[in-house]
């Protein structure tokens, strides 16, 4: 067995009884999902900082704000279409912003906002803050994505061009403002890794303004209920996340065609979010390949009953191909080891680093239907693979715990503030 007990990490416990830096924090929400990464940054950030938090949508994180103290601000409006919302929350949010640190009793000591619409927000944050504020910008994906995933798609009403336009302008001004961040929080490991090689090369960050850390799991959180799978014959594979054609369903939907005539018993189950295009790709890919008594899609739903479904299934899945999302490290993995299930995955730069193949999961190429048909057979047929699997899945991904890494983030913004005092020591001196 190659795992190794969990790492031998010494993680310091910022909270103090001396008074703590004040930090703006800016982002849209909501944040339903209890290990979602930015849920678990903001209140890692409410643990160690006095946190006033400007959102969108809170949703049900506000008690464990309270909690902490944390003062929330939350956008009184609401429109129905996502972009204008997304606007509006904009301009009430800059507006907000400016007041607060104008009116703030103490100057905050950073602004923290993220790589969605709140991203311009920070830059406007801490120009009117001062120098002392530091700037923190939490890179979990792609800036461009957005843009990208509608420049694959084909594009017919003046609605969707004027969209498209839109996004084509808000990146190239992206593309001004994140250079200018103090300290960017970058999914990887390393500056070697897709997304810090890509946010320097397209966006202009400096390599030395960059912290890596990955995405991880809180296994206090998330943990074996100890309930058995159901008694009934059916072999259960189950996936969460966007519910589209785009992240890789659609070789999953090949291969599961094959691998059901095979196997009748076979169900899959679908659980997140989707698009009316993409739920009309979906319901037109079930009819047309037979497939409406075994696939079953489930809409959203909340983290317990996503991890109740993981449990009850025999394999869980991510099947994400395009290059441009290599980096991710996908929550939805940890939450799947977690709770001790057997995952297939593409083998792509970000799940390769905590799927080993063969010893906790298997790694299928890209696009590959045959890989992926011979993958479910190989679950289905080799249960002690599936014994093995289980028993090292929670193993080998302590070493990812939310308390190490936010932690790393926590001490990289307390090192930006010590930076600062020094120069202006310095400068004094001088």
């Amino acid at each position: 067995m190659r795992f190794m007990p969990a790492d031998n990490l010494q993680v310091t416990d910022m909270t103090s009884t001396t008074e703590r830096d004040l930090v703006l924090c800016l982002c849209t929400g909501p944040f339903n999902f209890k290990n979602m990464a930015i849920r678990q940054r903001i209140l890692y950030l409410a643990d160690n900082f006095d946190l006033e938090l400007v959102c969108m949508d809170v949703g049900n994180m506000g008690p464990e704000l309270a909690s902490r103290r944390a003062k929330v601000r939350q956008f009184p409006g609401s429109f129905k279409s996502h972009y204008w919302n997304s606007l509006a929350f904009l301009l009430w949010a800059a507006l907000l912003s400016i007041r607060l640190c104008w009116k703030s009793h103490k100057k905050f000591s950073f602004v923290y906002s993220f790589h969605d619409c709140t991203l311009p927000l920070g830059r406007i944050a801490r120009i009117y803050n001062g120098s002392r504020c530091k700037w923190i910008c939490d890179v979990l994906d792609d800036p461009g994505l957005e843009l990208n995933n509608w420049k694959a798609r084909r594009i017919f009403t003046l609605r969707e061009r004027a969209i498209l336009f839109a996004l084509i302008v808000w990146n190239r001004y992206v593309r001004h403002v994140l250079s200018k961040v103090d300290l960017a929080i970058v999914q990887g490991t390393d500056t070697h890794d897709s997304l810090p090689t890509l946010l320097h090369t397209q966006f202009g960050v400096p390599y030395d303004s960059m912290l890596c850390v990955p995405n991880g799991i809180d296994l206090e959180l998330i943990k074996p209920s100890g309930c058995k799978p159901s008694s009934t014959p059916q072999f259960r594979i189950f996936y969460v996340g966007y519910v589209s054609e785009l992240r890789g369903l659609g070789t999953v939907m090949k291969a599961f065609q094959t691998f059901a005539r095979q196997f009748p018993e076979a169900r899959l189950d679908l659980v997140g979010w989707t698009k009316p295009r993409d739920q009309e790709w979906l319901e037109r890919v079930v009819e047309e390949s037979g497939l409406a008594t075994q696939v079953r899609y489930h809409g959203v739903q909340d983290s317990e009953t996503v991890w109740r479904m993981v449990e009850e299934s025999a394999v869980c899945i991510f099947p994400f191909e395009r290059e441009e999302l290599s980096y991710v490290f996908p929550v939805k993995v940890f939450e799947y080891l977690a709770l001790e299930s057997p995952v297939i995955a593409t083998r792509l730069e970000g799940v390769s680093k905590i799927i080993q193949d063969g010893e906790n999961g298997l790694l299928v190429p890209a696009g590959d239907v045959v890989a992926w048909t011979r993958a479910f057979r190989r679950i289905r047929t080799d249960k002690p693979l599936r014994r093995r699997m289980k028993a090292v899945a929670r193993l080998g991904i302590r070493r990812f715990s939310w308390r190490h890494i936010n932690g790393r983030v926590i001490r990289a913004m307390q090192r930006l503030s010590e930076d600062f005092e020094i120069e202006q020591g310095e400068l004094k001196a001088a």
